[in-house]
């Protein structure tokens, strides 16, 4: 029973909160596993100790002192010269500004008129050049009006005339 009692009250002894008495002492003289769990106990106690506290009231005091701005005064002449200086420089840099930028060149007056087409009304024509619609246009125009076809039996390749002919090729060509 009395290694029990004093496997509690090490970390009390070893932290100085507590010390042994006479019977406790001669105990931990004679007996070997109260020795063996002192050697274990004791050093780790005494590493543990708590973290000093700190005064966080009187820290923030200290931060706030030192960030907190001092006034100083600033007298009436020396805003002036500064202020002069400053005045003299800005009208300086725009006078220097107005007389040596490059000035812009005039826009160009001369305009060309560029002709525009008509809007037909086949789309397609629209996107041909101007030799290409000769070309349509001298296609579509006849020097003969075309024979009138009236339906009935077909007739053969030897019994067609010139015009008829020349009518069948342009429809087979395209």
């Amino acid at each position: 029973m009395i290694c029990e009692a004093l496997s509690d009250r090490m970390p009390a002894v070893a932290r100085g909160d507590a010390s042994w008495d006479n019977e406790e002492a001669a105990h931990l003289g004679i007996c070997q596993d109260c020795q063996l769990e002192w050697r274990l106990v004791a050093p780790i106690t005494l590493a543990a100790r708590p973290a000093p506290t700190m005064d966080i009231e009187r820290i923030a005091a200290a931060v706030h002192a030192a960030v907190r701005p001092t006034p100083t005064v600033v007298s009436i002449t020396s805003r002036r010269r500064w202020s002069r200086a400053l005045v003299g420089l800005a009208a300086a840099a725009g006078i220097a500004l107005a007389v040596y930028l490059p000035t812009r060149p005039a826009p160009a007056t001369d305009v060309a008129l560029v002709p525009t087409r008509a809007v037909t009304t086949i789309p397609e024509l629209d996107a041909l050049l101007e030799d290409e619609l000769k070309m349509v246009l001298a296609a579509v125009q006849e020097d003969e009006p075309a024979p009138v076809l009236t339906p009935g039996p077909l007739p053969r390749l030897d019994e067609l005339t010139e015009a008829e002919l020349q009518q069948l090729l342009k429809t087979v060509e395209g």
